[in-house]
């Protein structure tokens, strides 16, 4: 899935953020019954503020944002590191991942992402947010 990167407002092109861009998003914790281990794909002990998407971006930062009233960006959730990938719609970057240290956080995070605004293209039954991707280093 490629991105569309930032544009500032003298025209240049900024590789290392990307434009907000839609994506359903899921929790997840090791103490889900489900997640294997407590290592990231990176190799790094997982954690409150990690994220699963594409493994291009391992290591970027990602602002996670809510879906203001109107269906556009709203205020910030979250910032996570992307440092783990799942399964083939995280692969695909059409989901992220978003890890919690408990089920009920998880259970929170879904009721708070939920698509109550019914956003074109998602079930209302799936949770939505913006996010946008910041290379750290860069």
């Amino acid at each position: 899935m490629g991105k569309t990167f930032f544009m500032h407002s003298d025209g240049t092109l900024d590789e290392n953020m990307s434009e907000p861009f839609i994506v359903r998003t899921t929790a997840y914790t090791q103490n889900d019954g489900f997640t294997p281990g407590n290592t990231t794909a990176t190799g790094k002990r997982v954690r409150h503020g990690h994220a699963a998407y594409m493994p291009e971006y391992f290591g970027w930062t990602v602002i996670v944002y809510a879906v203001a009233e109107d269906g556009g960006l709203g205020e910030v959730l979250m910032y996570a590191e992307i440092q783990d990938t799942g399964g083939k719609a995280i692969r695909s970057g059409k989901t992220i991942d978003i890890y919690h240290d408990t089920l009920k956080e998880c259970r929170e995070w879904m009721k708070l992402t939920a698509n109550i605004h019914g956003v074109k293209g998602y079930k209302r039954s799936q949770s939505v947010v913006y996010v946008q991707l910041v290379r750290a280093d860069g």
